[in-house]
């Protein structure tokens, strides 16, 4: 009886310790996939002891929170660039618009300057014609 009673606790302590290595081996799994660390270095920084003591543990998640970081810096970077590109973009094309409503203005303002100048060239010459008729009739 006795021995049936000790090999009931081996079996239930051996199938607690395999539910514990599954359960290790998944966690593993998902801070692999979570942190993009190979499991081997989980695995060899838990040969060390706690892993929350672990220096080699916190070394690979620092560089991995540090990668991290650097990409999203570089990423903000990027979007910055190109809504400054837009913005530029955007600038340079009211500028140009701009540009041309002023063209055309001037334009518009040329033309109307050099109809007065005909206009006036056009006065002064018949002014000049009726002075000469004035002087021709004395």
């Amino acid at each position: 009886m006795q021995r049936e009673s000790l090999d009931a606790q081996a079996d239930a302590l051996i199938a607690r310790l395999e539910s514990l290595e599954q359960q290790e081996e998944e966690l593993v799994e998902e801070i692999s996939c979570k942190h993009h660390i190979p499991p081997e270095d989980i695995r060899k920084s838990l040969g060390f002891g706690s892993i929350i003591w672990n220096p080699t543990l916190w070394d690979i998640l620092y560089d991995y929170k540090k990668r991290k970081l650097i990409e999203a810096e570089r990423k903000g970077y990027k979007e910055a660039k190109e809504l400054y590109e837009e913005a530029i973009a955007k600038l340079k094309k009211d500028l140009d618009k701009s540009k041309a409503d002023v063209n055309e203005v001037l334009r518009e303002l040329y033309a109307l300057i050099c109809d007065i100048f005909d206009d006036i060239a056009k006065r002064e010459m018949e002014i000049a014609d009726l002075n000469i008729l004035l002087q021709e009739g004395r």
